[in-house]
């Protein structure tokens, strides 16, 4: 019997089903921040996994990683508007994402990018070292849209000073050493009016 095919929007959306009584438990227990932190540690490692897997289907340069966007746009999750493409690098931003919509829905936007946002730059990591992912703002923290900035890595080019693991909503970047990581203005602990 087939397989019934859902969208990366609904698997998001029947996780969180999950990931957001338990996250609410631990932080009653444990404190928000170590819960956070433990949360982050566990959904940074899927990331990796996802990006791995999604380069074993799909190879691991730019134009695989187009492919990728597709399936996060899948079902009208995300309005994507490319802003350029070139051997060396993919350029779009999302105007519209049903992802914060979402968790804005449930009045928790800093568990949705402890949960979704987060991923991306572990999720870049696993998918292919080559590639580094710059991004500065989303919707989900209430920018008009995310800006999303894939580039080809190349032996030369010095690391930029928003390389490594992001400290704060107004830089974020992946290399090959990023861990992940929150944001000294905002924890994700489900609270807040962010998104």
């Amino acid at each position: 019997m087939p397989q019934p095919s859902i969208t990366h929007l609904e698997r998001r959306k029947i996780e969180a089903g999950v990931l957001i009584p338990m996250v609410q438990a631990y932080q009653r227990a444990i404190g928000k921040e170590r819960a956070n932190e433990i949360a982050r540690e566990v959904i940074i490692e899927l990331a990796r996994k996802d990006g791995a897997r999604w380069a074993q289907q799909f190879g691991d340069d730019l134009s695989a990683m187009e492919k990728v966007s597709g399936i996060w746009a899948a079902g009208g999750s995300l309005s994507i508007d490319p802003m350029g493409k070139a051997e060396d690098r993919l350029d779009f931003n999302v105007t519209r994402c049903q992802y914060a919509e979402f968790y804005k829905q449930l009045g928790l936007p800093e568990l949705g990018y402890l949960f979704h946002c987060n991923r991306d730059f572990a999720m870049v990591e696993g998918f292919s070292p080559g590639l580094d992912l710059k991004r500065t703002q989303t919707i989900m923290e209430g920018a008009s849209h995310c800006d999303f900035r894939f580039v080809r890595k190349t032996e030369r080019r010095q690391q930029s000073p928003c390389s490594g693991p992001p400290t704060s909503y107004a830089c974020r970047s992946v290399g090959a050493s990023h861990l992940g990581g929150g944001s000294p203005r905002h924890s994700a602990d489900g609270g807040g009016s962010e998104g």
